[in-house]
């Protein structure tokens, strides 16, 4: 469906000033359908032919805590580009796998086959140097996917494209 949402533009932070990073929430929300029965927008391709996430920087001008210092800089900065895109229906080509899927049916990749990646290893895994955080991992979820998440490993290509929601710094993807 459209729909016109009015309300507040708020961060809730799941696990309270202690827990992870903060997720866009709109409080108090009043919802009018527009129309329904509408196709969804095509996804927003993370990669070739679209944004392209940032290769070695998590965060390079925040002191202390990222969401309350520093510039926002989603160009440069990992934690910028995925808070940019929070939400959004996006879309990973040729996702590499660089980390086995773990007992929560989380699978860490990278996409259009590792072309842009770094510090990738010799089987396709990738690993963390000096100035080099790996913002261009991104964690597939099991969620949506239909029937049983495979066990995937390193090295792993899935085929077709990975597409689902971003949520901050992770994403569901079908």
């Amino acid at each position: 469906d459209e729909v016109q949402v009015n309300g507040q533009v708020t961060e809730y932070r799941p696990g309270g000033e202690s827990g992870s990073l903060t997720i866009t929430e709109i409080t108090r929300p009043s919802v009018r359908v527009r129309s329904a029965g509408n196709d969804l927008p095509a996804p927003t391709v993370l990669g070739v032919g679209g944004r392209t996430p940032p290769t070695a920087v998590i965060d390079d001008d925040a002191s202390g805590d990222v969401e309350r210092s520093g510039t926002f800089d989603a160009d440069q900065d990992g934690i910028d580009f995925y808070e940019s895109l929070e939400g959004m229906l996006v879309q990973v080509d040729h996702a590499l796998v660089v980390g086995p899927t773990n007992a929560y049916g989380e699978t860490w990749v990278v996409g259009d086959g590792g072309a842009a990646a770094t510090s990738l290893t010799a089987r396709g895994g990738i690993y963390i140097r000096e100035g080099d955080y790996n913002p261009e991992r991104i964690q597939l979820e099991d969620a949506l996917y239909p029937g049983a998440w495979p066990q995937l490993n390193v090295g792993a290509r899935l085929i077709g494209p990975a597409i689902g929601v971003l949520h901050y710094g992770y994403s569901n993807y079908e």
